[in-house]
């Protein structure tokens, strides 16, 4: 699954996050600031109290059945200065890896090539968290359709498209 020295270090970074994190309830600011790394490496300055206050509502309401609390989970997220969908993403799913999927500009476009959906995902717009569930639907599907998680099939997306897009070069 991983094919380079970039990868390789990224997959392990994972691995090292999931092992951390997942079905916590809680996290901390030094945790949020290992998952927001992760995905993204842009410095933004933080309010620590706001972040976990926000985060561990967020989790709670991530981890309810009900949809609108999940997107309500999101929307709180989202709300955090220097967080967008993608980074609310990956909180998500490195405390529910089995319920939450990462979404980044490349799975989007898969996600596309299943269904037709529009072209811009709106990462800052009003649609941005509705069409994160509807990412979120057609992974789940392509999940059970192939008995992978929900990652395996999120990085084989990831890498699909990040390999063309190195060929278009």
């Amino acid at each position: 699954m991983v094919n380079n020295k970039k990868d390789k270090k990224l997959e392990k970074q994972y691995n090292l996050l999931i092992k951390k994190l997942e079905n916590r309830r809680k996290i901390n600011f030094q945790d949020f600031l290992q998952i927001r790394n992760f995905k993204s490496q842009v410095p933004i300055g933080f309010d620590k109290k706001k972040i976990e206050t926000t985060i561990q509502i967020a989790l709670k309401l991530a981890n309810s059945g009900n949809k609108e609390d999940n997107k309500l989970a999101l929307k709180k997220l989202y709300s955090l200065t220097g967080i967008d969908i993608p980074i609310a993403s990956t909180i998500l799913h490195f405390v529910y890896p089995n319920k939450y999927a990462i979404l980044d500009r490349y799975c989007w476009r898969e996600a596309r090539e299943h269904k037709k959906l529009s072209a811009s995902f709106g990462y800052k717009s009003e649609s941005a968290i509705n069409n994160y569930f509807i990412y979120l639907d057609i992974i789940r599907s392509e999940s059970k359709k192939s008995h992978k998680s929900l990652r395996d099939i999120e990085y084989s997306w990831f890498v699909k498209w990040r390999n063309k897009k190195k060929v278009l070069k």
